[in-house]
This record gives structure tokens, C-alpha cells and sequence, in this order.
């Protein structure tokens, strides 16, 4: 139960790993069977529909997110043009999606009606251009930056990992109000640490070590033993208190 989160299925949120596949069984299909102008615009047409359904009640929600995390399908991250890719998701984001979704199949189109001979040839090339795309995106830039990013975010966990103990006969450690990827890292490094959430650090019981942000304030009874970054560790209770200054001495 880690609070204040919530996964959201947007676009094939948990599909992303077959979708090279699903490219390679549509290329195999335009090879042998081939695409007709009746086909490709009802495509658009059901398209439409799922998009203009997506606007009305799932934009709203998206938007509304204060933080997010993203993993876009066949790396088309750096379609968000002019935005940083660690931003909060906007309305031109979506713009930008349903655009660049459309204006690939008003091409399509225009192949199909226009070149008969060598159409579902250009067509599986247009599609082997777009996996080109999309590998060299990912290998080039947005797993570099997915690993730059990744690894200053640990370490600020790290940091505050290592002012707890890893020890069963440790105090309990309350994670409260954190980010679920933080909580489940923490877990992790400390596996031998009764870990515990709750979305307020108030909440917490006696006698337990409290990791939340660090822009908290918090009654003069929770003593502050460390910080590292946006992250803070407290020692709430005699217990703790004492715990602690019989490992680093007094707080």
C-alpha cells in the first residue's frame, strides 16, 4: 500500500514491450496481404474515435498529475517538441502525439491511392524507417538520459539509506509520504529493516525512524538525524533516540 500513488493506463502503458513485435506481425501482413484505401480509413475513423474519447475524459486526468513517469512506446519520447522531456505532460503534448499518429496515416494514404505497383513496398520501408527511428532514439538518447537521471535520483536515496541501520535489532523505519520507486529502492538496501508506509509522517507510531521530505516540518518531539537532498530522516521516540546515539553517538 504505498500511498499517494496511482497508475494510470494510458496508450498501452503495460503493452510497450510487445509493440516491436506487434510492428513486425503488421509488416508481415502489408507484405502478403496488402492495405486498401477502405481499410486505411477505417483505421482513421476508429482512430478518431479512440482519440477524441481519450480527450474528453482521459486529458483532464493526465493533466492533473503532479508528478509522472512515462514509458513511451517505440521511444517516441522526443516527439514532445520544445518540452524537456522531464516535464509535466500538457495539453500541446498530446497535441503533438495525435498529430504525428495522423499525419503517418494521411501518408498511407496518399501511397495508397497514388502508387499501386510499389505501394506495400514503400509502405513496409516507411514502417522499417520508423523502427530505425525508434532503436536509435532509445539507444542514443533517451536510455543515456533515463540512466543520468536514474542514478542522481538514487543517490540521494543511498545517502539516506545509509543513516538507518541494517540490523533486525534496528528500530522500525516508517517511509511516509514517499514516492513509491523511492519506498520499494529503500526496501531494497535495507532488507533487514522492518519498513513500514503511511502517507503522513504524524501517523507514524512510537519509537521508529521516519523518512520523509524534507520541506516537512515537524514537531520538536521527532528529531532530525540526517537529511540528503529532498529527503530527510527523523528519530521519533525515546527508543530510537537512543538506538541511535549508541551508534553514532548523541543526536
Amino acid at each position: 500500500d504505498f500511498m499517494g500513488y496511482h497508475d494510470s493506463v494510458i496508450f498501452g502503458r503495460y503493452i510497450d514491450s510487445v509493440a516491436p513485435l506487434a510492428l513486425l506481425v503488421v509488416m508481415c501482413y502489408i507484405f502478403f496481404r496488402g492495405l486498401d484505401l477502405k481499410f486505411m480509413l477505417s483505421g482513421v475513423g476508429v482512430m478518431a474515435i479512440t482519440f477524441g474519447g481519450f480527450f474528453l475524459f482521459g486529458v483532464p486526468v493526465a493533466l492533473s498529475f503532479e508528478r509522472l513517469r512515462m514509458s513511451p512506446v517505440l521511444a517516441f519520447y522526443p516527439l514532445r517538441f520544445g518540452e524537456d522531456v522531464t516535464s509535466l505532460l500538457t495539453a500541446h503534448s498530446f497535441g503533438i502525439a495525435v498529430s504525428v499518429v495522423f499525419s503517418f496515416a494521411a501518408a498511407v494514404i496518399v501511397i495508397i491511392s497514388c502508387s499501386k505497383r510499389y505501394r506495400n513496398l514503400i509502405i513496409a520501408a516507411l514502417m522499417c524507417v520508423t523502427m530505425w527511428y525508434s532503436s536509435i532514439t532509445s539507444a542514443g538518447i533517451y536510455l543515456p538520459f533515463c540512466n543520468v537521471n536514474a542514478s542522481a535520483q538514487d543517490s540521494t536515496v543511498i545517502d539516506v539509506a545509509n543513516l538507518l541501520f541494517d540490523s533486525e535489532e534496528s528500530p522500525p523505519v516508517v517511509a511516509a509520504g514517499l514516492p513509491r520507486r523511492t519506498t520499494l529502492l529503500l526496501r531494497f538496501l535495507k532488507q533487514s529493516v522492518h519498513m513500514s508506509t503511511v502517507a503522513d509522517p504524524l501517523q507514524a507510531p512510537l519509537h521508529c525512524f521516519i523518512i520523509t521530505r524534507a520541506d516537512i516540518t515537524l514537531p520538536t518531539e521527532y528529531t532530525q538525524i540526517g537529511h540528503s537532498g529532498e529527503y530527510a530522516v527523523y528519530a521519533y521516540g525515546e527508543r530510537a533516540k537512543a538506538y541511535y546515539n549508541s551508534q553514532h553517538g548523541s543526536v
